[in-house]
């Protein structure tokens, strides 16, 4: 059986060491889908994770087996207080570089979720022990945070991950630009079905949206939006965020609820796991609302789309470039990011089961699959 080494920020477990059950939710989400598709092909996955909590003092390493494929496997690192700002994660890459240097050759095959923190690194080392790299690629940072959107910065990301083997990717537009001529795979998110259907009560619809909440990502556009729909129409909301964002969320959305004289949006902080699937099965429809800027609509695809799909979820999205030309455009409903635009894509569901997403996660994982396989014995 050969080893994949797959790098990344991974969360979840409990651990002796560190608190790290809500690092990167959406990113360890991914990667546990990407392991559970590995295996099935049959290698074993050893998982070397950088997460960190900020709990001062050295961390050692930690390794937890889960079966007979799969070895997560926690990096060491030394977390320090400076300047009221808990600093460490870069010792984790110094003795990422250590352990790697010393387990890889040039038949090892390493999968690594693109970072910031450590791109560089496995850029040399992938120089210097030729072994056989594919990052994958859920976003460029440099496109789509505004304090980083410099093109020294860009260039310098794309370096990060140019010479890899072959390529993971998100959407399809980013292999138009990255992949280079190399083979490559797209997964748009987690592709896993969930047994349950959502009820259907007519008398009753149930919106959820789940994520960030700030004014990028139409949290508060959909607050807006409620004001146009009837009230049958209530919305459940799981997000996370700065506590001044929090706050002005919570209050608008009380005010709103004053406005209705009924509590029609309801704020339930987050969720994870069983817990978080429960949840999202209660609901009709799934919002996913983003910034249409070019360079972001280009550049990312929400992965909560796929989870409200494999829930038999309604979708309302965005209009962005990167989804209206995915293979799943056809069973969205679509609005520009305005809220009576939001509200008459809402109104437009239709109120009955959602038979049709099921089988396109379907068709989607088995393409995904092949494309994976192609990808890392090409």
């Amino acid at each position: 059986m050969q080893d994949i080494y797959y790098i990344g920020c991974y969360g979840g477990d409990i651990l002796k060491h560190r608190k790290v059950e809500d690092c990167n939710l959406a990113g360890t989400m991914k990667m546990k889908y990407i392991i559970s598709l590995l295996k099935k092909m049959g290698y074993r996955v050893i998982v070397l994770s950088l997460a960190t909590d900020h709990s001062t003092g050295f961390h050692p390493i930690e390794e937890l087996r889960i079966d007979d494929q799969e070895i997560h496997i926690y990096i060491p690192y030394i977390m320090i207080q400076f300047a009221g700002k808990s600093r460490g994660q870069k010792t984790g890459v110094f003795f990422l570089e250590k352990y790697l240097t010393r387990k890889l050759s040039s038949n090892s095959i390493v999968l690594s979720y693109h970072s910031l923190l450590y791109g560089d690194m496995l850029t040399k080392l992938h120089r210097n022990i030729r072994f056989h790299w594919f990052p994958q690629i859920e976003e460029i940072y440099c496109l789509s945070r505004g304090e980083l959107q410099d093109p020294g910065f860009l260039r310098k990301e794309e370096k990060m991950f140019a010479e890899g083997d072959g390529f993971l990717f998100v959407n399809d537009i980013l292999p138009r630009i990255y992949a280079n001529g190399k083979k490559y795979a797209v997964s748009y998110g987690n592709y896993q079905i969930y047994s349950e259907s959502p009820a259907i009560n007519k008398k009753h619809t149930n919106l959820v949206y789940t994520g960030i909440i700030n004014t990028d990502r139409g949290a508060f556009l959909l607050l807006d939006a409620m004001k146009y729909l009837p009230e049958k129409y209530h919305l459940n909301v799981l997000g996370f965020g700065t506590e001044e964002n929090i706050k002005k969320f919570i209050q608008k959305s009380e005010e709103l609820n004053s406005f209705f004289g009924d509590r029609r949006i309801t704020f339930y902080g987050t969720k994870t796991g069983d817990e978080y699937s429960k949840f999202l099965i209660q609901n009709h429809i799934g919002i996913s609302l983003m910034d249409d800027s070019e360079t972001i609509s280009l550049n990312a695809f929400p992965s909560k789309i796929m989870t409200y799909l494999g829930h038999s979820l309604y979708v309302v999205s965005s209009r962005t470039k990167s989804i209206s030309e995915s293979k799943v455009a056809n069973i969205l409903y679509f609005c520009e990011n305005k809220a009576e635009s939001v509200a008459d894509a809402i109104l437009s569901v239709p109120q009955e089961t959602n038979d049709l997403a099921k089988q396109k996660l379907k068709e989607l994982e088995a393409v995904f699959l092949d494309e994976l396989r192609e990808v890392i014995e090409s």
